[in-house]
């Protein structure tokens, strides 16, 4: 591909140009405007008749000047050609330094040295060729007004022949050189301006490459102050880069200047350190986990200046291995559990005939009677933790159709209004029910026990009273339905959070344990989620995820039963 010359990329040549008529419309008033105060201040100095035919010169050239500048101005004002302008100025210049030379007696004229400026002036506007072609047209009209001379005074014009070759000379000479440096400022300008535009692409290529990245990237100094901040970390941390940069690294990142602190020698050792998972608050409030790397920025010569840290949201990675590790070990409990559940219930019927046989027995005295309505009474609970755990371990397939999740709303906090074992004065229940029909594909019945289990959890976590709120809502894309369990209670650590779907993990006096384990596989047979985020002493807000009902449901539903239902 062919490379282009430098004089071939001047963006701008035109305005360039127009800027360059303007500066001249301006400073060729003031440059005959200064001619005539020196005119005035010479008026001391040299003969008054001398004076007088001077200042009379100069005062026409001046009202001259001005007029011909107005024309000008008029001129570019309804015409773009200014190309062609300048060239008309350039000879408008050319006729007025003669004629002020012309009335200064061309052969001893002060102002000669005019042409030099005029010559100079047209290099800077027009090209190499231009710039001689006005140079002869200069040399025509001084050699025209020298032979006028050489006509009424020869011998004028031989005493001072010397110093007029010398006078085409410098012109010649001026307009050589003048031309040479102004090609030459032309060519650095256009390569000044083919680097600054592949100086720019670059640049710009790095930001949208930088910007590109879905990883979230920083780059600090070597005081911690953010020196760039990308779209990607933008998005994660809903900070904007307006917002941060100048900032201090502490004020985005609390704890990782320690981070970088401990690892600063090797660091400026030009090593990397390894991934560092560090916790952050988002700009509404969120909180999130990052993983970040830290490197070393180098300058060209290779020292460094600073340090590069890009991050990732690592938020839902992690929970999704939280989710992991709790399914591995509620897998490995339940396969054991259920064998052991299995196991028991054989003998303890066994036991519980028998004590029924022997309590039929009307040789009994009361306080044995008692002990075996205790024993029967024991053995019957036993059997319903072992019946609870084995429908946790052994679930039935749910039998989904469409529910409204406010409907089951309301019977659940009926249930909790109406049930004897909650006093009403001590806590306060507050529903908040979609305003559109929150339907959900589900079985009921087993939505109505994850409803119930996390209703009564809420309210164990409360006993000393507080207000226990759900609140059912469409997720922003419409496709989820999210109810959220909100309580003031006396929420739960971090382990107790990582330990409360597994069964017999009960904090509470009197439970099995297995309420929140049947809700979590109810919920995970629906392909829901459910997340629990707790403080000690706050409280506790457990939030379900379910897709909201659609046509597709439907079809599904109808699929499966013609399939359980041939012809």
């Amino acid at each position: 591909m062919r490379q282009p010359k430098p004089e071939e990329i001047q963006p701008g040549a035109e305005d360039r140009l127009k800027n360059h008529l303007i500066w001249l419309l301006m400073g060729r008033p003031c440059v005959v405007l200064a001619l005539l105060i020196t005119a005035y201040a010479l008026r001391h100095v040299i003969k008054p008749e001398a004076v007088n035919r001077l200042l009379e010169s100069v005062s026409w050239i001046t009202a001259a000047t001005f007029g011909v500048t107005l024309i000008y101005a008029l001129l570019g004002l309804f015409s773009r050609q200014y190309r062609v302008q300048a060239y008309l100025q350039m000879v408008g210049d050319v006729l007025l330094v003669s004629w002020l030379v012309h009335l200064t007696d061309a052969v001893r004229s002060p102002f000669i040295a005019l042409y030099l400026i005029v010559i100079f002036t047209i290099s800077c506007l027009t090209s190499r060729r231009g710039t001689y072609a006005l140079t002869l047209l200069i040399n025509a009209c001084y050699l025209g007004l020298i032979y006028r001379v050489y006509e009424q005074a020869p011998d004028k014009v031989m005493v001072h022949q010397t110093s007029l070759g010398f006078y085409i000379f410098a012109f010649f000479a001026v307009a050589f050189l003048s031309s040479q440096f102004n090609e030459q400022l032309s060519r650095t300008d256009a390569n000044l301006a083919l680097a600054n535009r592949k100086l720019n692409d670059i640049r710009a290529f790095s930001e949208r490459v930088i910007d590109s990245i879905s990883s979230g990237l920083v780059t600090i100094d070597l005081q911690h102050q953010i020196i760039s901040f990308n779209r990607a970390a933008e998005e994660i941390t809903g900070f904007g880069s307006a917002q941060v940069v100048g900032k201090h690294l502490n004020a985005l990142f609390p704890t990782i200047s320690d981070q970088l602190e401990a690892g600063r020698d090797i660091l400026l050792g030009g090593h990397g350190l390894s991934r560092l998972n560090l916790d952050c608050t988002t700009a509404e409030g969120r909180q999130i986990q990052l993983g970040f790397s830290i490197s070393p920025l180098t300058t060209v010569t290779g020292e460094i200046n600073g340090f590069v840290l890009p991050f990732q949201d690592l938020t839902d990675v992690m929970r999704l291995e939280r989710d992991i590790r709790r399914q591995d070990r509620l897998a490995a409990l339940g396969r054991v559990a259920a064998a052991i559940a299995h196991e028991i219930r054989n003998p303890l019927a066994s036991m519980r005939g028998a004590v029924q046989v022997l309590g039929s027995d009307s040789r009994l005295s009361d306080e044995d009677t008692q002990l075996m309505n205790i024993v029967l009474r024991e053995s019957d609970r036993i059997d319903r933790i072992i019946s609870d755990f084995l429908m946790y371990a052994r679930p039935r397939q749910p039998e989904k159709e469409s529910v409204d999740l406010n409907h089951l709303l309301e019977e659940t906090l009926t249930l909790l209004r109406y049930n004897s074992e909650i006093d009403s004065s001590k806590y306060q229940l507050l529903a908040e029910a979609c305003p559109d029909p929150a339907l959900v594909f589900a079985d009921p019945g087993q939505l109505r026990q994850v409803l119930w289990n996390l209703a009564r959890n809420a309210i164990k976590a409360m006993p000393d009273g507080g207000t226990f709120t759900i609140s059912i809502n469409r997720t922003a894309d419409g496709s989820n339905i999210q109810v959220n369990f909100t309580d003031t209670g006396i929420g739960m650590t971090e382990e107790q959070i990582e330990r409360i779907f597994e069964p017999f993990s009960s904090f509470s006096a009197g439970g099995t344990g297995l309420g929140m384990s049947v809700v979590y596989h109810i919920i995970n047979e629906h392909r829901g989620k459910i997340d629990v985020k707790s403080e000690v002493g706050i409280g506790t807000t457990i939030t379900l995820l379910l897709a909201a009902h659609t046509e597709t449901h439907t079809e599904e539903k109808a699929v499966s039963v013609a399939l359980a239902c041939p012809a």
